[in-house]
């Protein structure tokens, strides 16, 4: 990795070795002061740059950096190979969403055909509404009975994005909490 383009990296610096992380810590001196930058990734603005009193400082920022580069890799590494997981839904799973602002929306769908290790096809299905207190109640779903075309949907972590504000997950077997405005 270019450590170099687009960043001030002073004079006489040293590269300190980051052990396969993405960071970057250049170690130097200024006017008697031992000083550190550090970057990460590809950015152009460093994490920090700081003066230390002593080497024993500056080797303990510089470790912690580089360790909390290798936590933040290894985080990423899973929730990569989670997205790519293949999912654990079968036809006839009903998923539940459950959104809204002023209000709580509960959407229901049923998965009607699998389309590969991460997409599915599934269908809005009707509701069975209880009223329990005034604007509020509780909803089941009628597996079966569709209200709308089907959707080709990617599967994420065993969820399905259904629009910027909702995501479809497999129902817990439970009656699901609504309100409504006005």
């Amino acid at each position: 990795m270019d450590h170099t383009l687009n960043r001030y990296i002073p004079e006489n610096s040293t590269l300190v070795d980051a052990m396969g992380t993405d960071a970057a810590v250049y170690t130097y001196e200024r006017n008697g002061n031992l000083c550190a930058v550090a970057f990460h990734g590809k950015a152009g603005k460093s994490d920090w740059r700081h003066r230390f009193p002593n080497n024993e400082q500056r080797d303990k920022k510089i470790a912690g950096f580089i360790d909390g580069r290798k936590i933040r890799a290894e985080a990423m590494a899973e929730r990569r190979a989670l997205q790519k997981a293949p999912h654990t839904m079968q036809i006839g799973d009903i998923l539940y969403s459950s959104w809204g602002y002023d209000q709580t929306n509960t959407d229901w769908y049923e998965v009607t055909e699998i389309k590969g290790a991460q997409t599915v096809i599934i269908r809005p299905i009707a509701a069975r509404i209880e009223h329990t207190e005034h604007m509020q109640g509780t909803s089941l779903p009628k597996a079966g009975a569709f209200r709308g075309d089907p959707m080709t949907k990617r599967v994420s972590n065993n969820a399905i994005k259904i629009a910027s504000y909702a995501w479809a997950r497999p129902w817990d077997g439970q009656s699901k909490h609504w309100t409504s405005y006005a």
